[in-house]
């Protein structure tokens, strides 16, 4: 009998399931390595909360200004309709366009006649000692055009920030809450700078309030005078009642929009400032740093683990994935059949 000979089978445990344990194993021996990522990241975290620039909130909250006027009864109002105007158009209705027109392109125009909002705004682009405003220059301004012209970029000539870069401005920096609730609409601004917070929602206010006037007072204008002639051409009396009914209503409005009070929104109260900076704010910071941190060591644990078993595997199999078998080698027994008689 042959002596028992040992061979190497290979067997792949890819389909295995995983090993928890394993894995925490492997963490557990790696812990120092933990502390330095967690200490780095935290060490980041802190030097950007020693350079990063701190952001006050301001907040101005507006109330709908009552703007009622003469209200037409359902059946003269139907006869100002066909006339060929709206009996029901009131100035109330601009409440509902304030939101949109505080950040749009009208009301940037006029701001950007206020040197104080466009120095504010754009404060890392003026020269408050020379009193101009900075040129681009440098290796990034030469960079930045070779890449434009590379891409095919048109190259604009520079100048100075105007109401096209206000709007955009005021379209990221400017948080416009409708509380439809409450009637009420909350205008929010974060900066560096306190007072310019609230100056500039204090100028968004009067301003975005001044272009929905001048819009209504324009329109308002236009009703009036149709309505002045129509009262001179129409001679039934029903129909006269309901076009100057109608045009107390829109004299009304001309008067309001005339007039220096608030005519779209009026602020209520004063506006909130926070006492602190509310931007970066260091709990979230540091608490994002330690979790960035241990999410990294995690990473580069595993990461460094597969390397080293990738490399192991191109040399030999692994210890791990070798069963050793015995295979028993004999002689084998062999059966002849009988021989027929006589041979």
């Amino acid at each position: 009998m042959s002596p028992p000979t040992r061979t190497l089978i290979a067997v792949d445990r890819g389909a295995e399931e995983i090993d928890v344990f394993g894995l925490l194993l492997r963490l557990w021996r790696r812990k120092l390595l933990a502390l330095a990522f967690v200490a780095f990241t935290v060490a980041l975290g802190v030097l950007y909360l020693n350079i990063a620039e701190y952001r006050f909130s301001a907040e101005l909250t507006v109330t709908p200004v009552d703007q009622s006027g003469p209200k037409l009864s359902g059946g003269l109002a139907a006869l100002g309709s066909l006339a060929g105007i709206d009996p029901g158009l009131q100035g109330g209705s601009s409440f509902a366009l304030y939101g949109e027109a505080a950040t749009s392109y009208p009301v940037a125009e006029r701001l950007a006649h206020d040197p104080r909002i466009m120095h504010g705004a754009f404060r890392k682009q003026w020269d408050a000692v020379n009193r101009r405003w900075i040129t681009p220059s440098g290796w990034s301004a030469d960079l930045i055009a070779s890449v434009k012209r590379i891409a095919g970029v048109p190259l604009q000539p520079w100048a100075p920030p105007g109401a096209v870069e206000l709007r955009d401005y005021l379209q990221k920096n400017v948080t416009v809450a409708d509380d439809k609730k409450k009637a009420l609409l909350r205008l929010s601004f974060h900066d560096t700078d306190p007072k310019f917070s609230i100056y500039l929602l204090e100028q968004i206010a009067i301003d975005a309030d001044d272009f929905l006037r001048a819009k209504s007072l324009r329109r308002a204008n236009i009703y009036v005078a149709y309505l002045e002639i129509r009262l001179n051409q129409v001679q039934v009396a029903e129909y006269r009642t309901s076009l100057a009914q109608a045009l107390i209503s829109y004299e009304n409005t001309r008067m309001m929009a005339s007039s220096r009070a608030s005519f779209a929104a009026e602020p209520f109260g004063d506006i909130w400032l926070s006492t602190r900076p509310t931007s970066p704010e260091p709990l979230i910071v540091i608490g994002a740093s330690l979790v960035i941190g241990i999410v990294l060591w995690i990473g580069f644990v595993f990461l460094a683990d597969a390397i080293a078993g990738k490399a192991r595997r191109a040399i030999a199999p692994a210890a791990d994935d070798v069963i050793v078998a015995d295979l028993v080698v004999g002689p084998v027994a062999v059966s002849h059949p009988p021989m027929p008689a006589g041979q």
